[in-house]
């Protein structure tokens, strides 16, 4: 998609709006400057958690909508990754994970558990348009196996268990 001196995003949702952000005006002008493709969204705390889309508008017009996701569960963007099995980067709970992806890149992370409790990891992807076919594998501390789940077209993965005993373990 050309996205060239793009000024205006459209939501699907009316509540939520973009502002493109302006600098200071040039010397011996008064109006302010549009930092073109840099925007402040603003989202209602009583948006529905869900999937939304947006369309951005510039030079050459519309362009075709991007899915992105709207969650009450604290976002961590920029986190460290991990693409060595033997010092895996922490995975923190109860939050949204933001990762960049790669063909063929193996990212690793750790977790514990001080007592048994209900797990539910979800890679999102395919449900914001991204072409990812991801796969999940969750190993104990003696490399075993405990649950795997590998992503199709359309469907991300998920591992799901109601009673994961207390230990440590590798994502």
């Amino acid at each position: 998609e050309r996205l060239d001196e793009v000024d205006s995003l459209y939501f699907s949702h009316p509540g939520i709006k973009a502002t493109v952000k302006t600098t200071d005006p040039l010397p011996f002008s008064e109006q302010r400057q549009i930092q073109y493709g840099s925007f402040s969204v603003a989202v209602p705390e009583d948006l529905p958690p869900g999937r939304y889309e947006v369309y951005a508008r510039g030079r050459h017009g519309l362009t075709n909508s991007r899915a992105f996701l709207v969650s009450k569960i604290p976002n961590l963007v920029g986190a460290s990754i991990s693409h060595d099995r033997n010092a895996p980067a922490a995975l923190p709970a109860g939050q949204l994970l933001h990762a960049t992806a790669a063909p063929n890149m193996i990212v690793w992370f750790t977790f514990d558990l001080a007592e048994s409790q209900p797990l539910v990891i979800e890679l999102i992807a395919q449900q914001l348009d991204s072409a990812m076919i991801g796969q999940l594998k969750l190993y104990d501390s003696n490399g075993q196996t405990v649950l795997a789940s590998r992503g199709v077209d359309d469907i991300d993965p998920i591992l799901k268990r109601n009673d994961l005993p207390a230990g440590s373990y590798l994502l």
